[in-house]
């Protein structure tokens, strides 16, 4: 897991699959990512206290976008 600060209410990585698909997510939403990203290489971003959405695979991830 990556995070840049284990303090902080927000956990966000621009390393791994969570942290780019977070970043995407923020552009196409205008804002905060609403959601705790956790990606099928370890990778987590997103409030700390968010619910959690797993991806487990890259197919998850693209029916997560499609839906």
């Amino acid at each position: 897991m990556t995070a840049a600060s284990t303090t902080d209410r927000t956990r966000t990585s621009t390393e791994g699959v969570a942290g780019r698909l977070a970043a995407l997510a923020q552009r196409l939403l205008g804002g905060p990512l609403p959601v705790r990203l956790r990606a099928w290489d370890g990778s987590e971003a997103g409030p700390a206290q968010a619910p959690l959405v797993v991806l487990r695979s890259r197919r998850g991830a693209g029916h997560r976008v499609a839906a």
